[in-house]
């Protein structure tokens, strides 16, 4: 009889307690899920080496000394977490701009002038695994590039000079590290790696 009766008040107590289990993890649930915004600052860097062909089909080419191949960059994000792992996010991404001299490589006295700037919006997944206040992170997207070339060159038969532009779309990869201040916010590190470009950056990320 005592058993029946300690059983009943083990279910009873049981019972009580469902609804605030699952009114607590509801509530978890909704705190890991939400939008948030993003803003980094940091270093791009281009290729170490870059290529024009004249018209005239000579190629010029140019790397080393002879570049400036690294420049500030910035971007802005904003994205939905559907949950503490998973979350989506769209922004916009500065490379600022690579330049330097070129020159044809078997010895013409040909040579250029150039500059060459990438930017364009993204789209990415990133997936994340929280650890206390440290949150490690994936990012994987796709960059819909905006590029513009520039450059001013000298050949044996004319000056010439010209200013192209081009759309491409590419996946890009990151990994970064963010910790958490508060509930609502973060820093964060970050390496992304691009076609022709990398950028290393540190941000701040606010959750609503």
């Amino acid at each position: 009889m005592w058993i029946n009766r300690a059983r009943t008040r083990c279910l009873a107590h049981f019972a009580a307690a469902l609804p605030l289990t699952i009114c607590a993890n509801s509530v978890a649930g909704a705190a890991d899920s939400g939008f948030y915004v993003k803003a980094d600052l940091g270093v791009a860097q281009y290729p170490n080496n870059e290529e024009v062909r004249l018209p005239s089909g000579v190629l010029l080419t140019g790397s080393g000394s002879d570049l400036d191949n690294e420049d500030y960059a910035w971007a802005v994000s904003a994205g939905y977490r559907f949950n503490r792992y998973i979350a989506v996010e769209a922004g916009f991404i500065d490379f600022g701009e690579t330049s330097g001299l070129l020159s044809d490589a078997i010895g013409t006295p040909a040579s250029a002038r150039f500059s060459l700037a990438t930017s364009g919006p993204t789209l990415a997944l990133v997936g994340t695994w929280p650890l206390g206040n440290w949150e490690p992170y994936l990012r994987l997207g796709v960059l819909f590039a905006d590029t513009e070339l520039s450059f001013s060159a000298t050949s044996p038969s004319a000056p010439f000079s010209e200013r192209v532009s081009d759309h491409t779309e590419e996946m890009f990869g990151g990994i970064g590290l963010a910790y958490r201040f508060s509930e609502r916010w973060r820093g964060s590190i970050e390496l992304s790696f691009f076609d022709d470009a990398a950028a290393a950056t540190i941000g701040v990320t606010h959750r609503f």
